[in-house]
């Protein structure tokens, strides 16, 4: 029941960064055919936000006991709850929705090659409906917020050269971080927590605190330290490049981006 919660959880929380104010969580549950659906209020940002923080409580509540499903479950949960906290501007119980969750395993999507493919590399490695790009506007080139996924060379983003797109006047550039039809997605992961505390501490003038943080992670991957950019809206910026190379592809982005500007 827990991971149950969760998964209804998850998905709330990400249509409530993804879409505009005015969408609608309708219930199927008792329907008798296609049309039979009760459909549900138009809600804001915030009303879908907190109607996720609620599911994700009851996911918390009955993941409870200590065996290892349940504290990863339990541990996503709280983890995707501090997402929405941040979204809410609530970053002090963001803060505390994640000091309890420290070493725990990923909640982790998996895929076989008989019953489906990972749908990243489907749509990107194999389809090229999708392209790794610096982001970038045609029409008036680089543009403000723009993060270089590809001509950076980061190792937390490796890429690929990978003909021609599926409309084919564009190159396709491939991920490698799922580089095969049924790698596993970590959805959510121990990263994900030393990230929003690393954003809270920002946010709250810790800077010594933010850059211990932070060096941490690259520290972990090998990655040299930081330099403080010293501006405050520099170290912004720096925070939320660094959180898009850490996090690419999990659907963190957006949100952050909401944030950001």
């Amino acid at each position: 029941m827990g991971q149950m919660y969760f998964v209804k959880g998850f998905t709330e929380l990400m249509m409530a960064e993804t879409y505009c104010s005015g969408l609608a969580f309708s219930d199927a549950s008792q329907a008798t055919g296609p049309l039979d659906v009760k459909f549900g209020p138009s809600l804001t940002t915030a009303d879908a936000l907190n109607a996720a923080l609620g599911t994700l409580d009851s996911a918390v509540l009955f993941a409870a006991t200590t065996d290892t499903l349940a504290t990863k479950i339990r541990s996503a949960a709280r983890v995707a709850r501090a997402r929405a906290l941040l979204a809410l501007n609530r970053y002090a119980d963001a803060r505390t929705e994640v000091a309890a969750v420290t070493t725990f395993q990923p909640y982790t999507l998996t895929y076989l090659q008989t019953s489906g493919d990972n749908g990243i590399w489907s749509l990107n490695n194999s389809q090229r409906r999708y392209t790794v790009s610096d982001s970038a506007d045609p029409r008036v080139g680089r543009v403000r917020n723009a993060t270089p996924f590809v001509s950076a060379n980061d190792k937390r983003v490796p890429t690929r050269t990978n003909g021609a797109s599926f409309e084919t006047t564009i190159p396709n550039v491939a991920q490698q971080i799922w580089a095969v039809r049924d790698a596993a997605i970590q959805l959510i992961q121990p990263l994900d927590a030393r990230l929003i505390e690393a954003e809270v501490q920002l946010k709250s003038g810790e800077i010594t605190n933010y850059f211990a943080t932070m060096n941490a992670l690259r520290t972990a991957i090998a990655l040299p330290n930081l330099v403080d950019p010293v501006d405050p809206d520099a170290r912004v910026s720096q925070f939320f490049r660094e959180k898009a190379f850490f996090q690419f592809g999990r659907g963190t982005r957006l949100g952050d981006l909401r944030r950001l500007i």
